[in-house]
This record gives C-alpha cells, sequence and structure tokens, in this order.
C-alpha cells in the first residue's frame, strides 16, 4: 500500500482574531507568542468486576476547553478584555478603569464572542485571505478566567496575556455548544446577510416601488421587506436614514418592525417637502444570527408638485 502524503495541508504562521463588539466583528490587533486553543475531554472508565481493574469502556463526562493568546497592543479596550470585571469610565475622550471588589459576579454574563482565523496559503485569496473560512474556529462564548500580567521592561513589549474559558452556548444545537471549526454554513449555522426584497412609497394613496419613483405623496410612508426576520436592536434610526438627495440631515422617522412578516414600516414626523428628491439608506442591519447586510440598501424617490 502506497503512503501517501499531501503537503498542502500542512500550514504553519499565525492567525488573526477578532471578537464580536455588539454589532460588528473588532480586530484584537498584534498578537504575540503564538494563539493555543486547547480542548480536553472528560471520561468515565467503566469496569467490571470479571475483568479487574481493566477499562473496558471509556464513557464521556463532559468537555471543556479554552483559548491563549497574547494581545500586543495595550490599551484599556484590551485591558478590559484581560480583565472582564473591571468598570470602564469616561469623561469626554479621557478613560480610566476601575478593578476590585465584584466578588460574586458571574463570568458567563462577561464572555465574548470569538473568531480565529489562520493565515495560510489554503485560501484562493493568498496567504491572507479572510474570505476562505475553512480553519476558523468560532468561539461562542469566552472569557479570562485566569491570571494578568501587566509587564514593564525596557527590553519587551507590553504583552497582555489572557487564557480564556470558553463556556457552552446552549443557544446553539447539540454538537457544536463550545465551538465551531470551519466553515460555518456547512454546519447549518446562518451565514447569509439579510437584504431588502421590496421597497414601498405611496403615489395617489397606491402603493408603489420606491425607486425612482415621482410624484410620490408627501405624507406617504415607507415600507420596508426584508429577506428574513430582523434582531430587532438594529431597527433603529442608526440604520434608516431618509434625508434630502442635497442634504445631510435625515428626516426625523418612527420606525415600526413586524417580525412576522419582516416588514420594517417608516413614518416621518411630517410632510415631506414638495417637488424634492429624497433618498433612503439603510446600512448595518443584522439578522437574528447577526449577520451584517453586505451592501447598503440606496434609492431615491421625488415627492409631489
Amino acid at each position: 500500500m502506497a503512503y501517501e502524503m499531501n503537503p498542502q495541508a500542512i500550514s504553519l504562521g499565525a492567525c488573526k482574531i477578532w471578537f464580536w463588539d455588539e454589532d460588528d466583528w473588532t480586530a484584537i490587533g498584534a498578537t504575540s507568542g503564538g494563539t493555543v486553543i486547547s480542548y480536553e475531554p472528560s471520561y468515565y472508565d467503566l469496569k467490571i468486576d470479571q475483568l479487574g481493574e481493566t477499562v473496558v469502556k471509556k464513557m464521556l463526562r463532559g468537555e471543556s476547553a479554552s483559548v491563549a493568546f497574547g494581545m500586543a497592543e495595550s490599551g484599556l479596550d484590551k485591558l478590559q478584555l484581560a480583565i472582564p470585571f473591571g468598570t470602564v469610565y469616561t469623561d469626554g475622550g479621557d478613560r480610566a478603569m476601575g478593578v476590585g471588589v465584584n466578588a460574586g459576579g458571574d463570568l458567563l454574563d462577561k464572555t465574548i464572542k470569538l473568531k480565529v482565523h489562520p493565515i495560510n496559503r489554503r485560501g484562493t485569496g493568498g496567504t491572507d485571505d479572510e474570505a476562505y473560512p475553512d480553519d476558523d474556529f468560532i468561539i461562542w462564548k469566552a472569557g479570562n478566567a485566569g491570571a494578568v500580567e501587566i509587564p514593564f521592561s525596557p527590553d519587551a513589549p507590553r504583552i497582555y496575556r489572557v487564557t480564556m474559558a470558553i463556556f457552552p452556548d446552549l443557544e446553539q444545537s447539540a454538537g457544536r455548544y463550545l465551538f465551531i471549526v470551519g466553515d460555518p454554513a456547512v454546519a447549518g449555522i446562518d451565514t447569509t446577510p439579510p437584504s431588502v426584497s421590496a421597497g414601498k412609497v405611496e403615489v395617489g394613496g397606491v402603493e408603489t416601488d420606491i425607486a425612482d419613483t415621482v410624484d410620490v405623496d408627501i405624507d406617504t410612508v415607507i415600507t420596508l421587506t426584508f429577506t428574513e426576520e430582523l434582531n430587532p436592536v438594529t431597527v433603529s434610526g442608526s440604520f434608516f436614514m431618509l434625508k434630502t438627495d442635497a442634504g445631510t440631515s435625515a428626516v426625523n422617522c418612527t420606525l415600526v418592525y413586524d417580525s412576522d412578516t419582516y416588514k420594517v414600516t417608516m413614518t416621518p414626523a411630517g410632510n415631506l417637502t414638495n417637488s424634492t428628491v429624497y433618498e433612503l439608506i439603510v446600512n448595518g442591519v443584522r439578522d437574528l444570527s447577526d449577520n451584517r447586510m453586505s451592501t447598503p440598501y440606496i434609492v431615491r424617490f421625488t415627492t409631489e408638485a
């Protein structure tokens, strides 16, 4: 039998790490000392009287995991990842962090979502193909449970070295509670971003497609239908903007979201201006899996004379 090898599957190199910051992936930045993801199963040794101390079966009792890396970029935002129970204070552009005492705090409440992306040559884009997910690790809930050393040395950079415990995310399907390796879509995880499937305004009281429509009623409401259910947190004025084509100030609108129909209704606070071109921009909206719109939805319409 021939001994087969695949050198293409041998990888050497560092990785990039992102954490989920409210509504988007944020880079950890430069790291130092490598990154290690550890997985440790725990087994029960089954023995029977007839075979004495011989182990006849090992039965899985539980699984634990951790991820360790060194953050080479210092600053309070990085230090807060290392000290999750630190309290950050802000005053304009100035910040400070207080530490202790948070006895009884639940680390699970302070966990973050991580993505570890190895830098290698296996992706079609070369050594740094971020669109190649086959070697990625998605860690649902991680929180630093180890000691934090903050070194000050004239001979070495200041590195925040952390070892984060990985907790199960019970909102995931069984078999992927701790993390997933590879393309999430293959495991049935939603990776498709939402998009607008239909946009409507009113012309003479009748709903009409919004794009480049003229003679739109000045008291129109705007209805947007999405391809899937949205994260309601992102249905806000931060992500939906109606303005005149020549202006920069947003028209004040009330937004109502119907999760059953995936529709967002925008009602301007007052009548729009006659014979005016308006521009609607929708960007940054996310679905329930935190997938963000891949491209902004931008359309224009003109109001009646």
